[in-house]
């Protein structure tokens, strides 16, 4: 299964497990096309999404707390949006 989050984020699965994905471009002058590289493994899609909302809120730029609330109360909702659009189908 593959569920692109946005343009950086995708996570995919096979038969034993979930991964939170990151593309990668390549440079201007390369002949390689974009991919996308693993940057963790789960057990459960659970445990892949909260670690991926864990990323996205640490490298969101708060300066603090107040900020870093609202970044992981935004995350939740762009998180939220796609599962229900998803499974709307």
């Amino acid at each position: 299964m593959f569920i692109q989050i946005d343009d950086k984020y995708a996570l995919t699965s096979d038969s034993n497990q979930w991964k939170v994905q990151i593309k990668r471009e390549p440079h201007p002058s390369s002949i390689v096309k974009s991919e996308w590289v693993t940057l963790s493994f789960h057990h459960t899609f659970k445990s892949a999404t909260e670690s991926l909302a864990r990323r996205k809120v640490r490298l969101s730029g708060a300066q603090n707390l107040e900020d870093a609330i609202k970044d992981a109360q935004k995350v939740g909702e762009e998180l939220s949006a796609i599962f229900d659009k998803s499974f709307e189908k």
